[in-house]
């Protein structure tokens, strides 16, 4: 594939938000540092994550409403950028949040995760998953 500035800057964009914006705040480093500094109970750690990880949802779908539609958020095949919106969506999954206001992420998600490298790869598909607490 040939150098494309465009998708670097798109690809670094949806990285970027997953690394430096959405995801920091809700890893379990963070929850228990919440509960420990502040005294927050599980019920207000659950909805800070809910919070959080909506705004990283609704930065995804900002930025791929302005790219032009293709199967995947760079084109035909999957890349950083899809990797971090699946990402942000197992976070979504996690906390059973409602994807219905973010159709472009969650039809992105959809199309990821039926691919085996994606599917075999959801935490939720780990053994053991179903037998480990939630942090």
């Amino acid at each position: 594939m040939p150098f494309n500035r465009a998708v670097v800057a798109t690809s670094a964009e949806a990285f970027l938000a997953s690394i430096a914006d959405a995801h920091p705040l809700v890893v379990p480093r963070v929850r228990n540092h919440l509960a420990k500094a502040f005294g927050a109970d599980a019920h207000a750690i659950e909805n800070w994550g809910r919070h959080w990880t909506t705004e990283g949802l609704a930065t995804y779908e900002r930025l791929l409403e302005r790219r032009p539609p293709a199967p995947f958020a760079l084109g035909a095949e999957p890349g950083l950028a899809d990797i971090c919106v699946a990402g942000q969506v197992v976070g979504a999954h996690f906390l059973k949040l409602d994807l219905t206001s973010f159709p472009i992420v969650a039809g992105l998600a959809d199309r990821c995760f039926a691919l085996p490298a994606f599917a075999t790869s959801h935490p939720f598909e780990q053994p053991g998953y179903k037998t480990a607490e939630a942090h």
